[in-house]
């Protein structure tokens, strides 16, 4: 027979494979009631990090949904969908808004190395001389100086700096490795950050959606905000100081913002609603990172009101971890010897980059969230709109103010639609739009059956509430016989009861 929570049932060793940003992998076993933190400070002892409040565990479900491990819950719990060994992904979640504050060199060679897998996924781009000045230093950082006898023709093309490298960018590339020299690799990887840092794209965290046009856009999540880009440029967005909230219901992800002294909204529709969810909570944790002091500005204001949808229907999640600030604060307390790092060389390639095909463009750990990369790494010549009214198609009255939980997405996808953004069918929008649509939010009124389900849910939460208070009540009028009322239990559970509603023996 199984014993539930059994000593035997705790020993259970399980596996999980963890990829790095060197792409080298290592293997970390864990507990049944492990939680992500375990793990976690693992992989950070194996790196010999301190400052690890930057980084974080993703994982893809097999919905090919992202998310980042949830540190203070049960790993097998967050991954149940998925078979072991588990596959878990080593990534910089918050990226520094200056990485010149990062205190430990080992860190910064963390930094460079994601930064340097999100040039090569499409994930950061730039135009032609940023790319080559930026390839420059990663070339530096592994092969330190120039060497004509060892550094024949062709060289760079061994790198796979881009998606798509062509033999122009490859010269360029090399003309610029020349004048690097006396550069060590702390150097040029500190350099290559303090150039990166000025980049529109730095740090973005692309999440799929589309406009009323059926034009596919992305959100992006920077160390500064909200960036709304499209075919590789960031069009618009908002700062983190300037957005109040973000909200979710069914796949519409909101943002409400403060807009010249009034508050506006904006509606964007995602592929479904646990896209939507993950939006929503990356935004959460990036804005309370990036803009709050300490834990205690995180800290939710406590509702005194209870409602049926605030108790069965809403998500409830707050960011737990330390803001930006801490984390500089407490690593300047670091003090020990600068430990050694085990610079691991990048994959090298034939001489001759073959055309790329659209698998090269597919991060593991991003599926296919790979932003669009345009010809040579120059700059689109289409029109850019302007950004006001880039934004107006975007703008509704509606704003859920508690984010819907995904159980109840099916309901709320059809009580609440951005109406400017065209019905998805099988995960894919329509082709035709209609010219003349209003750009409000469809407001459908609940079904009955609806209405019924959670009225009935509100009645049997007052009856328990009832049931709570008047089974001990009843008990003591039941037993209060005399050879009972005499007894020291039933004079305990008597002044336990009639002291709990204020009242003296």
């Amino acid at each position: 027979m199984l014993k539930i929570g059994s000593k035997s049932n705790l020993d259970t060793e399980y596996v999980c494979k963890i990829s790095l940003l060197d792409d080298t992998e290592m293997t970390c076993e864990f507990r049944r009631d492990a939680k992500g933190q375990v793990v976690f400070d693992t992989v950070c002892k194996s790196l010999d990090l301190l400052e690890k409040d930057y980084f974080g565990l993703r994982f893809v479900d097999d919905s090919k949904q992202r998310h980042w491990l949830d540190l203070g819950k049960s790993v097998l719990k967050q991954m149940k969908s998925l078979k072991p060994p588990f596959k878990l992904f080593f990534r910089v979640k918050f990226y520094a808004v200056d990485p010149s504050v990062v205190h430990e060199e080992i860190t910064r060679y963390q930094f460079f190395l994601q930064i340097k897998r999100d040039i090569l996924h499409g994930r950061l781009l730039c135009s032609y001389n940023e790319l080559a000045e930026l390839g420059a230093y990663i070339v530096q950082a592994e092969l330190g100086d120039f060497d004509a006898d060892d550094n024949d023709q062709g060289y760079v093309s061994e790198f796979r700096i881009v998606p798509k490298q062509s033999e122009k960018l490859e010269k360029k590339i090399a003309e610029i490795h020349k004048q690097l020299v006396g550069q060590y690799p702390s150097v040029a990887e500190k350099n290559f950050l303090s150039k990166v840092k000025a980049l529109d794209m730095y740090g973005v965290d692309p999440h799929p959606c589309k406009d009323q046009d059926n034009v596919q856009l992305y959100l992006g999540l920077t160390p500064s905000g909200i960036a709304i880009i499209r075919d590789g440029k960031k069009v618009s967005g908002f700062d983190w100081p300037q957005i109040i909230k973000c909200s979710y219901d069914g796949k519409v992800f909101y943002i409400q913002v403060l807009k010249e002294e009034r508050k506006a909204n904006y509606g964007f529709r995602l592929p479904d609603p646990l896209a939507c969810k993950h939006l929503w909570k990356c935004s959460v944790e990036h804005q309370a990172f990036y803009c709050s002091q300490s834990q205690k500005e995180i800290k939710p204001r406590r509702r005194s009101s209870l409602s049926p949808q605030r108790l069965f229907r809403r998500s409830k999640y707050k960011y737990s971890g330390p803001t930006q600030d801490e984390v500089i604060a407490e690593s300047e307390k670091i003090s020990r010897p600068e430990p050694e790092i085990k610079r691991t060389p990048s994959i090298r390639i034939s001489r001759r980059l073959k055309p790329p095909t659209a698998a090269d463009n597919r991060s593991e750990s991003t599926g296919d969230l790979v932003l669009p990369t345009t010809p040579n790494y120059k700059k689109s010549t289409s029109d850019n709109p302007d950004p006001a009214v880039d934004l107006s198609k975007f703008e509704t009255k509606h704003f859920p103010e508690v984010p819907v939980s995904v159980e109840d997405s099916a309901v709320s996808a059809e009580s609440a639609d951005v109406i400017d953004a065209e019905p998805m069918k099988n995960n894919n929008m329509a082709n035709n739009v209609s010219p003349g649509r209003p750009k409000t939010v469809a407001q459908t009124p609940p079904k009955q059956a609806e209405v019924e389900y959670y009225g009935f849910k509100m009645f049997i939460f007052i009856l328990f509430i009832l049931a709570l208070i008047m089974i001990p009540i009843a008990i003591v009028w039941e037993t209060r016989k005399t050879y009972l009322r005499t007894t020291t239990v039933y004079k305990s559970f008597a002044r336990w009861v009639f002291r709990s509603f204020g009242y003296r023996l």
